[in-house]
């Protein structure tokens, strides 16, 4: 192992005892330890040139993975060269090359009713991220590497849900989220992909059937996103409101509270200020926004009022 301490030496300490790897420090008899499990999860050459790679200053890349429900795909569409929507597969030799194994073991626990059933054909969407490079210096942390699919990080992955659920007229939400780094560094790093979070399962028990997501939807989609991305501040804080209480509708147990729902999310969209009252602001702003002509105008007007009057005599 000498020749592989001395490509590690500058990211080791000054007694050659601790070597900066990931996002901690390591006890280096712990690194060549890892190293010979790697060799035998994958193979003493695929193990070599991963650590030849690392040592280079590549970057900690990261697969964060996101079912969602509300949509399907037919085939993989990419979204760029680090953005991906596809389908889980069904088996579960095949699933556990895609996702946390512990979450595929819970699929075989009988009477199972949760978000984790739903892992088989799954709809799910899958970026990768630069964290920061591999190896780093014991004695001083590493500078994070800010190369993202997404501009805004996960907050963009939010967007670009909104905008499907918008585009395909259905409520599109994540369900489980996990992260992956490479199987390499998974075999160095056995806590990877362990993290689990999402949505709970009664949430999409509501959610109405899936729409196929084509490529002509998804570039409408990305449209969608930008926009709600670049809005400014007063106008972003409307369509999240407007979402929120629509996305509510779209999943309320009772027919009166789907109403009112979406009487406040016309009402955040629509209003605005005024002295008039909040219906006729809606009618008229709606009706200006959704009309081409006087005549189309004129029956959003009345489709408005005549829907807010419903609302209002809801129990």
């Amino acid at each position: 192992m000498s020749s592989l301490e001395i490509s590690l030496a500058p990211y080791m300490d000054e007694e050659r005892r601790q070597i900066g790897f990931m996002q901690t420090t390591l006890p280096f008899e712990k690194f060549v330890t890892a190293t010979i499990r790697a060799a035998a999860i994958a193979s003493p050459e695929a193990a070599v040139a991963a650590i030849q790679q690392w040592v280079s200053g590549a970057p900690w890349v990261t697969t964060h993975t996101f079912t969602l429900t509300g949509i399907k795909v037919q085939s993989p569409l990419e979204i760029g060269s680090r953005v991906s929507l596809k389908q889980l597969p069904e088996q579960l030799n095949q699933l556990r090359l895609h996702a946390p194994s512990f979450l595929v073991d819970e699929l075989q626990r009988p009477g199972l009713y949760s978000s984790i059933s739903d892992l088989r054909n799954a709809t799910v969407l899958c970026w990768e991220e630069d964290q920061r490079p591999v190896f780093w210096p014991a004695n001083r942390p590493p500078d994070r590497v800010e190369e993202s699919a997404f501009p805004n990080g996960v907050g963009g992955v939010f967007s670009l849900l909104r905008a499907l659920s918008l585009v395909c007229n259905v409520y599109v939400k994540d369900q489980l989220q996990w992260n992956n780094s490479s199987p390499m560094l998974r075999a160095f790093d056995t806590r990877s992909g362990e993290g689990v979070g999402g949505s709970s399962r009664s949430d999409s028990l509501l959610v109405a059937p899936q729409v196929t997501l084509t490529p002509t939807l998804l570039e409408q989609a990305m449209c969608v996103s930008t926009k709600l991305q670049n809005a400014p501040g007063p106008v972003s804080e409307a369509v999240n409101r407007t979402f929120r209480r629509w996305a509510k509708s779209v999943r309320g147990r009772q027919p009166s509270d789907q109403l009112i729902d979406m009487r406040i999310a016309l009402e955040s969209l629509f209003a605005g200020e005024g002295r008039n009252e909040a219906t006729l602001r809606v009618a008229y702003h709606g009706a200006r926004y959704l009309g081409e002509s006087f005549e189309e105008r004129m029956r959003w007007s009345h489709f408005f009022g005549q829907f807010l009057k419903v609302c209002s005599n809801a129990d």
